[in-house]
């Protein structure tokens, strides 16, 4: 059954044409691992569960249409079929906005939902809660969705095989050691703004910057940049930031959305004159292990 949406909030041109959001069920057969520690509301009686999710093109065959798909599968730590809902949100601003709610398949653990992009289709973050059913924990995962970028189908439970939908996920990593804020820097964007250029000074978590370090001049130099490392598959994440406004006050920066992938990212702070003053910020690593990254520094130049 088709179902008529104004739009999908945050992910779409709201002046361009309907979106419509189809979410369907399709059956596999399976059954989960053991093992791992319950955990939920009442510890002695809940499964605890992972979610993991894919995005990617998505072929219907009647009519035939094409579209993309964000899948999802809950993965339970017990040998239970898994049960509940799955309810998925984009990200606009600083908050998250629902946008449809599917039953999950307990012979498959899949959620699914399948998006018809009649309009540009502007990237954003998605994330998708699991609401379960008594006996089980809720669980979450996030995805950063573009047209252009595909994440593979995480197998549903008891799948032995790929095919040219669903194909095998690697085991979870555990938490990266490597993952850490390394500093702030001052480059110079008409050299790109994704790496650091030989040579180029990086000030640590709590530094304070003084003197004429970073000031602009030419239009292009001194913008600052956060460089953090990641250790891990590739996955969505945001940077909340509060920024001092040069009057002794401060305010929240709007949430920085990017791509994390392993290695070292480079990520504009999104102030092209940053004012003297205390800088506040946390990255957000999402997925099925997200982790929180604090930091401060402070500005105290005579730009």
């Amino acid at each position: 059954m088709r179902r008529r949406f104004p739009g999908i909030v945050g992910m779409f041109d709201r002046t361009a044409c309907a979106v419509f959001l189809i979410a369907v069920l399709s059956l596999a057969a399976g059954t989960a691992g053991a093992g791992a520690r319950p955990a939920g509301r009442d510890a002695a009686s809940s499964c605890s569960t992972s979610l993991e999710l894919g995005f990617g093109p998505f072929l219907e065959k009647n009519p035939p249409t094409a579209n993309y798909e964000l899948r999802g599968v809950v993965h339970p730590a017990c040998n239970k079929a898994p049960q509940g809902s799955c309810v998925a949100e984009a990200r606009e601003g600083s908050k998250y906005v629902k946008f449809e709610t599917v039953p999950v398949l307990p012979s498959s653990g899949r959620c699914r939902f399948i998006l018809s992009l009649l309009t540009n289709f502007k990237p954003t973050t998605v994330r998708v809660r699991y609401l379960p059913a008594a006996g089980f924990g809720a669980s979450r995962a996030s995805l950063g969705l573009a047209p252009d970028k595909t994440v593979p189908f995480p197998a549903d439970l008891g799948a032995t095989g790929g095919s040219s939908t669903t194909t095998p996920t690697p085991p979870a990593p555990t938490p990266a050691k490597g993952t850490r804020i390394e500093g702030i820097a001052f480059i110079d964007s008409s050299q790109g703004i994704r790496t650091l250029p030989a040579g180029t000074h990086i000030y640590p978590p709590g530094s304070t910057v003084t003197g004429a370090t970073g000031c602009q001049t030419t239009p292009t130099d001194g913008q600052l940049v956060l460089v953090f490392d990641y250790s891990g598959r590739p996955v969505a994440g945001s940077i909340d930031l509060t920024v001092p406004d040069g009057s002794g006050g401060s305010y929240q920066h709007a949430p920085i959305e990017m791509d994390v992938n392993p290695g070292q990212t480079v990520q504009f702070l999104g102030d092209p004159l940053p004012a003297n003053g205390k800088y506040t910020l946390t990255v957000e690593l999402l997925g099925l292990h997200p982790q929180n990254l604090p930091a401060t520094f402070t500005l105290n130049r005579t730009c």
